[in-house]
């Protein structure tokens, strides 16, 4: 018994054992357990006792492949739940549960505000469209490359229309304009095109704003 308290208190890191997890690049919750179909999901390893670089990880269902020194990309096809397996040495030394979610269509807000009732202010100062995900927590890369714009009465009657715009920025004209617009006059961004972190381009829906 003395030996072996005596080799406790000399020796205690072989007495311990090294912690590993994964964290989740691609969720607004990095400590969240769920991974996005048809989307990159980016995994990060972190942990101590381990040497990073040579763990290696696979999955029951779903593909992964690494793409830095402790970072991976992974890629479901199918709902549902999914195993994450660590290995070291061929030697499985950790193991996660993933629940795998379908992600919701792609919209176009300004100011954080989609098809309902905004004010010219909240415009003025949020003066670009952005991509949303209703209800998910994915942590996309979309981003807005062009749209078209045009201010209507409340009866649908035109007020003005504007050339294309390029990027997510609404042009000062459309600014200079805006600030005319009265209460339940409306306006219609269309052919909103964004694109990913790989460059695929994607329609969204048209969005209808109300001025309040």
């Amino acid at each position: 018994m003395k030996i072996s308290l005596i080799l406790i208190v000399l020796f205690p890191p072989l007495l311990s054992w090294g912690q590993v997890k994964s964290v989740n690049l691609s969720s607004k919750d990095t400590a969240s357990r769920e991974l996005f179909i048809f989307f990159e999901n980016y995994l990060e390893l972190r942990g101590t006792g381990y040497p990073l670089h040579k763990i290696r990880l696979s999955l029951a269902h779903g593909n992964i492949e690494k793409s830095k020194t402790n970072q991976f990309i992974v890629h479901e096809t199918e709902p549902g739940e999914d195993t994450l397996y660590f290995y070291l040495n061929k030697k499985l030394i950790h193991s996660e549960v993933y629940l795998v979610k379908t992600v919701g269509n792609t919209i176009a807000q300004l100011s954080n505000i989609s098809d309902s009732s905004i004010s010219v202010l909240q415009i003025t100062s949020n003066p670009f469209l952005a991509v949303a995900i209703p209800g998910s927590n994915y942590n996309h890369f979309f981003r807005v490359i062009s749209f078209r714009s045009e201010f209507q009465s409340p009866s649908g009657e035109p007020i003005a229309q504007f050339p294309i715009n390029s990027g997510p920025l609404l042009s000062q004209q459309f600014l200079d304009k805006v600030t005319q617009l009265k209460t339940n006059d409306r306006i219609i961004f269309s052919d909103i095109r964004s694109n990913d972190a790989s460059s695929r381009i994607t329609t969204l829906p048209d969005l209808h704003l109300t001025i309040k």
